[in-house]
């Protein structure tokens, strides 16, 4: 296995399932997440969401906090797919 001293919590988890299900390295999908535009990808989604969150938490409102995370939840998703 590759050196995991820089690996997230996330991504362990996401290595171990891998493991426990027997998929290979091969697949499209799987390569696409190990590129450097699928990283700063995530990077951007991740500052996105902290933006997103702290307005939700700012502003209190259970409907802009449902509609702002299904927003953001749909906007993530598109955003990191190839």
């Amino acid at each position: 296995m590759k050196d995991q001293k820089d690996i997230s919590l996330v991504a362990k988890l996401i290595e171990g399932c891998r493991h426990y299900f027997n998929l290979s390295e091969n697949y499209r999908e799987y390569q696409w997440t190990q590129t450097k535009a699928y990283k700063r990808r995530l990077s951007t989604v991740k500052y996105f969401w902290i933006i997103g969150g702290s307005l939700m938490l700012i502003s209190g409102h259970i409907a802009f906090i449902l509609g702002g995370s299904l927003f953001l939840s749909f906007v993530s998703f598109a955003y990191l797919d190839e």
